[in-house]
């Protein structure tokens, strides 16, 4: 499969392409206690291009039984696009602060996967996003990603495809991922994952 060839502006909903879009995103991500979710993030056409790639995409299976269940990917594609430096320039504005990188992991779970808090990972504070890809998703299968903290009520990233979270979470937060039960049969969700330094 060919690199990218397009700008990601071009790649992006173009609902979110403007200035003034991101300068409102940037409001919404301060007063939203620096998070913000948004639908529909890329646009349509690519959004379908990488779920095709996804379909051909092998990876490597993984379990630790108290910790996690899920298959590791490596899309360079996808991989290329959530670097790319007009991505980190977008998350720049929305955030109001300078990023250097990006580093990007992708997931893929189904039935029976999970991944869960563990007390050996003490993660510092950082901001990160995820990004879901799924054909079809029902809450009732599970696969929630689960944001919580003391004293503060847990955030779960909605179960949606084309959706895009992005938060700074603070050195107490933790997330896990939600069994997935039988009732998604052979449904598959890929979460795209990235932390910026």
């Amino acid at each position: 499969m060919a690199p990218l060839t397009n700008s990601f502006s071009s790649l992006l909903n173009s609902t979110y392409s403007s200035l003034d879009v991101a300068q409102q995103m940037h409001k919404h991500y301060v007063s939203g206690g620096n998070v913000i979710y948004l639908p529909d993030f890329l646009a349509e056409q690519e959004y379908g291009r990488l779920l095709s790639l996804l379909h051909r995409a092998e990876g490597v299976r993984g379990r630790v039984a108290d910790r996690f269940s899920c298959t590791s990917l490596d899309v360079p594609q996808i991989r290329e696009l959530f670097t790319s430096q007009e991505f980190i320039a977008l998350i720049r504005t929305i955030i109001g602060k300078k990023i250097q990188s990006c580093t990007i992991s992708i997931k893929r779970y189904g039935h029976r996967d999970y991944h869960l808090i563990h007390d050996s990972e003490t993660i510092g504070a950082r901001l990160e996003f995820q990004f879901l890809l799924m054909e079809r998703w029902h809450t009732s299968w599970g696969g929630h990603t689960v944001y919580t903290a003391m004293q503060r009520e847990p955030l779960l990233m909605p179960l949606r495809g084309n959706g895009f979270l992005l938060i700074q979470k603070p050195r107490a937060m933790h997330s896990f991922v939600q069994y997935i039960n039988h009732l998604a049969e052979k449904e598959m969700m890929t979460v795209v994952e990235g932390v910026f330094a």
